[in-house]
């Protein structure tokens, strides 16, 4: 070949591999995509595995037979993802998860979870509310009622089926004791957003936030509204809520920050199937939380 062919053969080469290096390329995240665990892992890391799961979903070891079927059932599909959320399925199944995170929450956001003492509160304003003397204040006292009333049924809506983990978290903040917890509108939607989204809000989002939970119209997550009621149904049902979950689920479980993609993938997963066990599931069940 004439040196001028091959100089422009090797400049056509050059160019074409140059173009094929800075093809765009997008990312899909793909969870837990990794090598397929070591089938020859030890029982101990087994055991590890299995009482770790129990340990953060129910607060408790297994006992010997639900320790011994998990590792058996590991054992005899190679420690796959499907066997690890058949047992995940089988704990996050059991009332003692639900009753488990009623209790955490409930502690986390009205200091306890203390069902005498609800009543009590509950029974004090229905006697203020059966008093003729008291009729100015009857609208005041019917709020408080129904909000201790909701609040005191989670445990049987939650086990039953009828309310899920968003609805409790709003209810478990849309009450008496929380209010008083909480004092005052702009101390109400700061810790809302605290403890949910784990950071405080924007000036533009406190403002807009006090207003709406004051009674005026006011825009917050791109939704109206005028009431304290609005506030919390709009904050509940916001990719935001569901983003935050994901954020504090990390940190629990693998004690770390949720990558971006991790954070679109599991923040989309949870919002679209508003189940947290499901959510759980997929988390817990990955090569990372597992140790594999």
């Amino acid at each position: 070949m004439p040196a001028t062919a091959q100089r422009a053969f090797i400049l056509a080469l050059f160019v074409s591999l140059f173009v094929m290096g800075c093809t765009k390329k997008e990312n899909v995240y793909v969870p837990d995509n990794e090598a397929p665990p070591d089938t020859s892992v030890s029982t101990l890391k087994l055991e590890a595995y299995i009482n770790k799961c129990y340990i953060s979903l129910l607060g408790r070891k297994p006992d010997d037979t639900e320790l011994s079927t998990a590792v058996q059932t590991l054992r005899d599909s190679s420690l796959n993802s499907s066997s690890r959320k058949l047992i995940l399925n089988g704990i996050l199944n059991q009332d003692e998860f639900l009753t488990k995170t009623y209790l955490n929450d409930g502690a986390l956001l009205l200091n306890t979870w203390d069902t005498a003492l609800y009543s009590f509160y509950l029974g004090q304003v229905q006697s203020l509310r059966q008093d003729p003397n008291n009729v100015a204040n009857y609208a005041i006292y019917d709020t408080v009622i129904g909000g201790l009333e909701k609040l005191l049924a989670i445990p049987v809506d939650l086990l039953n089926g009828s309310i899920d983990i968003s609805t409790m978290h709003n209810r478990m903040v849309n009450n008496f004791i929380y209010d008083e917890i909480n004092m005052g509108s702009e101390n109400y939607v700061r810790s809302v957003f605290d403890h949910f989204l784990l950071r405080y809000p924007t000036t533009s989002e406190l403002t807009e936030g006090v207003k709406m939970v004051d009674g005026f119209e006011s825009v917050i997550f791109l939704n109206s509204g005028e009431s304290k009621f609005d506030f919390n149904n709009i904050f509940f049902n916001t990719d935001a809520y569901y983003e935050g979950q994901v954020r504090w689920a990390f940190n629990r479980f693998l004690y770390r920050d949720a990558a971006t993609q991790e954070l679109a993938y599991y923040t989309n997963l949870y919002r679209q199937t508003g189940n947290q066990k499901i959510f759980f599931r997929e988390l817990l069940s990955t090569n990372e939380y597992a140790g594999f």
